[in-house]
């Protein structure tokens, strides 16, 4: 697979991933802001985990 699909492939997966979250958050009656906010929680954690502030 080329460099081109394999990131085509990278994003569709991300995509879905981020997909079922939000679908997550919808049935447990979260708003959108909370939603955002926690997406941004989470990747504001993981990046200081890996060492690389945001």
């Amino acid at each position: 697979m080329e460099a081109k699909q394999q990131r085509q492939v990278a994003d569709a997966s991300l995509y879905q991933a981020f997909r079922t979250a939000v679908e997550m958050s919808f049935r447990l009656q979260m708003d959108p802001d909370t939603t955002r906010k926690t997406f941004e929680q989470v990747l504001e954690d993981m990046l200081k985990e890996r060492g690389k502030q945001g």
